[in-house]
């Protein structure tokens, strides 16, 4: 099997060919539309499709505008987006015609206008699959069970009718990562050869795997699944500005209500946006934040637990306190505790192996 490692340069993008059938490129984009290239086809054979299209946020932003090679946009809201935020990832079918076209005299892969925009930088992958190719020659891990022949084919069936009065290649499905799944998406990123190529493979056919196993338990797409809101783009560059402020600041207690007054907003609106963009509530986001700030400063600082507490916004020790057992499973001054306990076994052993 030959392997293409390849890079696009004027994008600063990775493609993996990856077995027959299936290749991922992996995103780092500053700005402007996400390319849903390969530089080489996914199979020799003429497909029969269609393509299963898999993106993943790691951080920053996609925002979806519509079919970017067509021009099309939806037509009930033609300003509006699609937000694919940092631990979410969208399914799409791409028809296979589309995804072979420039196949044809040359060996070219797929090059077109993904309708995504990195919104403020995006890093993350997008996984090809052409489900017609893997069904006629599965990988031999899985070369045993329907996963190929049967639930992937499935899945794209239960795409295809959530989008019947559209057009395929437009709109994504956005889906947050379910927790058991968080392993699978995680496991795609920070790998060095001579690793790289077969973590990827493996990690991928985790994915597939995951992906037949919970729909042909639900029998539908709702692993998480949430309807992207649909705001025009300076609303969401509104909303990013308030995540920053609020990450910026933690040691601050900023409402819901002080943001709408200095923002413009409605209450409800920003909590609305702010959860669609982010995959979480805003309260939930921030919460996240100051315990991630706290263990960090548990363990980077001598800081008193008050000191530490004011630090990322409780004036009350006690609620500090509270807040970060349900967070951790754990006091704060256990965790330091703990976690320097581990710290110091851990440079023994190192000393112990250099003697």
């Amino acid at each position: 099997m030959n392997c293409c490692h390849c890079t696009a340069r004027q994008t600063g993008n990775t493609f993996l060919f990856l077995f027959p059938g299936a290749g991922i490129t992996f995103y780092n984009v500053g700005s402007g539309t996400i390319p849903l290239e390969t530089p080489r086809p996914l199979t020799s054979l003429p497909s029969r499709g269609p393509v299963l299209e898999i993106l993943h946020c790691q951080s920053g932003m996609a925002v979806w505008h519509g079919d970017g090679e067509t021009g099309k946009r939806e037509e009930a809201q033609p300003d509006a987006a699609c937000i694919l935020s940092p631990g979410a990832f969208s399914l799409r079918l791409l028809d296979a015609a589309d995804t072979t076209k420039d196949n044809v005299g040359a060996d070219r892969g797929i090059q077109t206008d993904s309708g995504f925009q990195a919104g403020g930088g995006f890093q993350g992958f997008r996984l090809l699959a052409d489900l017609g190719a893997l069904a006629d020659n599965p990988p031999a891990l899985l070369a045993d069970t329907p996963v190929f022949n049967r639930f992937l084919p499935a899945v794209s069936e239960i795409l295809a009718k959530r989008g019947a009065e559209k057009p395929l290649s437009l709109a994504p499905v956005i889906f947050q990562e379910p927790e058991e799944s968080d392993h699978i998406f995680s496991g795609f990123y920070g790998h060095e050869e001579p690793f790289y190529t077969a973590c990827c493979r493996l990690k991928a056919l985790e994915l597939f795997l995951f992906l037949s196993r919970f729909f042909a338990r639900t029998g539908t797409p709702d692993c998480g699944h949430r309807e992207a809101g649909a705001y025009p783009p300076e609303q969401i560059r509104l909303v990013r500005q308030i995540h920053d402020e609020l990450i910026h600041n933690l040691d601050r207690r900023i409402t819901i209500e002080d943001l709408s007054r200095q923002y413009l907003m409605n209450p409800t609106t920003l909590k609305a946006m702010f959860k669609s963009v982010y995959g979480t509530s805003l309260a939930a986001h921030v919460k996240e934040h100051r315990m991630e700030r706290a263990a960090e400063l548990l363990l980077e600082t001598g800081d008193s637990m008050a000191q530490i507490a004011r630090a990322v916004g409780y004036e009350s020790q006690s609620k500090f306190t509270t807040a970060f057992k349900e967070f951790y499973q754990m006091l704060p001054t256990e965790y330091r505790r703990q976690h320097k306990r581990d710290a110091a076994g851990t440079r023994a052993g190192r000393n112990g192996h250099g003697r």
